[in-house]
């Protein structure tokens, strides 16, 4: 799936929709409920370790004081490593990109390989 993405263009995927999800944060403390449902409803249609990931590191109350490292080291059960946690992460990011329809300045879904 991510194959044909180059590093930046990963790398602004991550910067695109980790702006969104602080965002959605930020939303759901002032109680912005179509922004927070929106949101929400793409992170559930995530596989569940996608799911988690974004969870812990993006979503959760406190995830601006958590770290990519105490996530992977602590929160995963096995604990993963850091190479498979930025798979993950990188999946996770690119399926929120294209489900909220963020605009990351390349066009997104021409570079997926859709035949898994």
């Amino acid at each position: 799936m991510l194959d044909r993405l180059s590093t930046s263009e990963k790398r602004m995927v991550k910067e695109k929709v980790s702006k969104e999800l602080k965002r959605y944060r930020i939303a759901k403390e002032i109680g912005e409920i179509q922004s927070v449902e929106k949101v929400e409803r793409a992170i559930e249609k995530l596989p569940e370790k996608e799911r988690f990931l974004i969870k812990e590191r993006y979503t959760h109350p406190d995830s601006e004081y958590t770290t990519d490292q105490q996530v992977y080291s602590f929160k995963f059960s096995p604990v993963i490593s850091a190479a498979h946690y930025n798979t993950i992460r990188s999946r996770a990011m690119v399926k929120l990109a294209l489900a909220l329809g963020i605009d990351c300045g390349f066009d997104l879904n021409s570079k997926i390989n859709w035949n898994l």
